[in-house]
Parts: structure tokens; sequence; C-alpha cells
């Protein structure tokens, strides 16, 4: 019997520190997201098109470092434009338009909340669809409040390429005697019904 009422006043202590280490110990909230946006772009070949990397959802950050990828066969860098909070400048930036990949990394104050980073511009080369990718460096990282934590969560986007439609429909090659085909057979039998009728005339006439 004691050794009951020592195994309930035990399991009764046991459930109160859980409960406590529960209403204690802070809610981890939504992951935070190094993205492409618009994830999905619609172009015709031979325009440009723009892009943002934003980092959303950040609780406190102190750097970030990431790399961007494409299909350089479709898709040619154009141009950046930094987007960097006050307070920030950057550690390291390459673009590798053989390559196709564009590296970025900064670093500031501390950065929390939502925000686009870097604006890039490309031009569409040809017909296709050219992944996006984004992969970040194990030094990007974010406190909160003193534990150093990955980003955990990175999204990329998809550029879809169309061929370009001329005005008024698609151009087809056309054989030119095909086409002319009824017209000479419009003339053929227009000189045919000619001839049936002046034969008559002329036999009168004699």
């Amino acid at each position: 019997m004691h050794c009951m009422k020592l195994l309930s006043a035990t399991t009764v202590v046991l459930l109160v520190l859980v409960v406590a280490l529960g209403l204690v110990l802070p809610a981890r909230g939504a992951a935070s997201t190094v993205a492409v946006e618009p994830q999905t772009v619609n172009v015709t070949v031979g325009s440009n098109f723009s892009i943002d990397i934003s980092i959303r959802n950040v609780g406190s950050m102190l750097r970030f470092h990431f790399k961007i990828t494409w299909d350089p066969n479709l898709v040619q860098y154009a141009s950046r434009t930094l987007l960097l909070q006050p307070g920030w400048s950057v550690e390291t930036e390459t673009v590798d338009g053989l390559g196709g990949t564009y590296v970025l990394q900064a670093t500031g104050g501390m950065f929390s909340g939502d925000a686009s980073w870097v604006t890039l511009t490309f031009h569409c080369v040809g017909g296709g669809s050219s992944p996006i990718g984004i992969s970040s460096y194990p030094d990007s990282f974010w406190e909160n409040p003193s534990v150093l934590t990955p980003f955990a969560v990175v999204l990329g986007g998809t550029c879809d390429q169309h061929p370009v439609v001329p005005v008024g429909g698609v151009m087809l090659s056309v054989n030119r005697l095909a086409v002319m085909a009824p017209y000479l057979a419009l003339v053929g039998l227009v000189a045919a019904v000619a001839v049936v009728i002046v034969e008559p005339w002329k036999k009168h006439e004699n």
C-alpha cells in the first residue's frame, strides 16, 4: 500500500512538471523562409522579367547568405537591384552568368519581420521551363534570443517561357504553287467557257 501511494505521488509530481514546462517554454512559430516571389513567372521569349528574393517570418536575423540558380540556356542574367535594410551591407556578391548562379551575403543589425532583399532581372532566350532554385549557407541565421538557428525552409520558383506568336496567328511555311492552283484553275475554266461561246458566233458569221 505504501508503494502504491508513493507511485501515485510521483506520477502527480511528474504531471505537474510537464504542465509547468509547457507553460514556460515558448511555442515555436512558423519557420523562416527564403523565397522567390512570385514563385511562377510566365513570359515570352525575347522579353525581360524580374523576381524578388525575400526572407519571411524572421525573429531577429543577423546575417543571410544564399545562392540563386537558373538554367543559363533559357534565362540570362541582366541586372540586380539591392533592397538592403538600413544598417545592412554586402559582405559577398558574385554573379556567374555562364554558370547560372548569383550569390549574396549581407550582414547588419538585428532584423525582424518580412522583407525583400534583392530584385533580379533576367532575359528570356529560349522556350521551356527554367527552375529558379535557392540554397542557403550554414552561416545564414537569426537569433531568438541567443540560440543561432539556420534557415529551415527554402522555396524556389519556376520561369515558364513561351515562344512569340505573331499578330494575326501562327506563321506557317506555304507552297506558293499550292496557293495559286485554285486561281490558275479558275483562269483555265474562264478560257474554256470563252472558247465555247465564241465558236458558235464564228460559225454563224460564216
